[in-house]
């Protein structure tokens, strides 16, 4: 990669990204991945907190896809020298955050997208999220529930507190739990019975109670992602 900077890290899990050889442009940056090791290129260094957030979206999004979490260690940098030689610093231990703050200049973006469903691992490429990925880069409340599926949902014994915060991120963003269900084209009762169930892990006492299974309110949770996300 011939970019002045850039970010490298290796994939965890592997074996998903094993065959995988890809070059994605997302923006004004350049991504490679090969052999489950990814890295961004960009030539302004004040883009690294941006780069940073754009590898966390595309870990989150193919996690949401596949329904299993994967997660990345930018642990090497480099810049290119005026000699062109490539000065490369290794950092160990840096694992990404999904809660770093990132400003992004908003976009108008037309196109519609869905989440990809298929078998777990039918497909490694993360060119199928590339529509998502540009909602998600300008879209704060989407951004926000992405980070709370993602760290909160996808390897956590108790999932349900995770799902309550990433659907009510969506429902502040729509105006209300019924909105969200109509964008999914369904009853009220679905966000509801959803938002009940998962109220009993909250910390607060509340009257709540288990209406759905663990199991539905996951996959209710990625369904309304995908509808918010196809309304933006």
């Amino acid at each position: 990669m011939n970019t002045k900077y850039g970010l490298r890290g290796s994939l965890n899990p592997a074996y998903p990204f094993s065959e995988l050889i890809e070059d994605l442009d997302i923006y004004d940056m350049k991504v490679h991945v090969e052999h489950s090791a990814l890295e961004i290129g960009f030539d302004n260094e004040a883009d690294e907190s941006k780069a940073r957030n754009v590898v966390n979206q595309i870990t989150q999004l193919w996690s949401l896809a596949h329904d299993i979490k994967i997660t990345i260690e930018l642990n090497q940098k480099w810049h290119m020298k005026s000699d062109d030689e490539k000065n490369i610093s290794i950092e160990l231990h840096e694992e990404i955050k999904m809660h770093d703050h990132v400003r992004v200049n908003q976009v108008s973006i037309s196109a519609k997208a869905h989440i990809v469903k298929s078998d777990l691992f039918d497909s490694s490429s993360f060119k199928n999220n590339l529509p998502l990925l540009k909602k998600s880069l300008v879209s704060i409340p989407l951004q926000k529930a992405l980070i709370y599926f993602h760290e909160e949902v996808l390897d956590s014994g108790k999932p349900l507190y995770g799902i309550y915060k990433a659907v009510e991120e969506l429902c502040l963003a729509v105006g209300g739990r019924d909105k969200l269900a109509a964008l999914a084209d369904q009853s009220a009762n679905y966000v509801s019975d959803l938002m009940q169930t998962t109220q009993t892990m909250r910390h607060a006492r509340t009257p709540a109670r288990r209406i759905i299974t663990d199991g539905e309110c996951r996959q209710r949770a990625r369904v309304l992602i995908e509808a918010y996300t196809n309304s933006i």
